[in-house]
């Protein structure tokens, strides 16, 4: 076989291992806005830093926004599929009765 072939095979092979190996990193941004008080700017810019690293570093990243809404079936998932998962919740919202419908 001639070498050049043999190096796109290991460069193929390789390429394949490496999607193989792709890590999940499931990011939960569990804000609520409450107008004129707490708009969350500083959840929001610490979800968009972590997206970008983890995107930088190749792996996939699974997002919730517990304010956009969520499926728990779908959740179960992603926190099965995950390797890393980071939840970014303030002091304010552990109070909050409908984040209690989260945990």
């Amino acid at each position: 076989m001639p070498t050049n072939f043999v190096a796109l095979l290991h460069q193929k092979f390789n390429t394949l291992k490496r999607l193989a190996k792709t890590k999940k990193a499931l990011l939960i941004n569990t804000h609520l806005t409450y107008p004129n008080w707490t708009e969350g700017t500083l959840n929001n810019s610490f979800f968009k830093i972590a997206k970008e690293f983890f995107i930088s570093k190749s792996y996939e990243v699974l997002e919730t926004i517990v304010e956009d809404g969520y499926k728990p079936d779908e959740e179960e998932k992603k926190h099965l599929d995950a390797h890393i998962v980071i939840s970014k919740a303030s002091k304010l919202v552990w109070g909050s009765v409908d984040l209690q419908k989260v945990c």
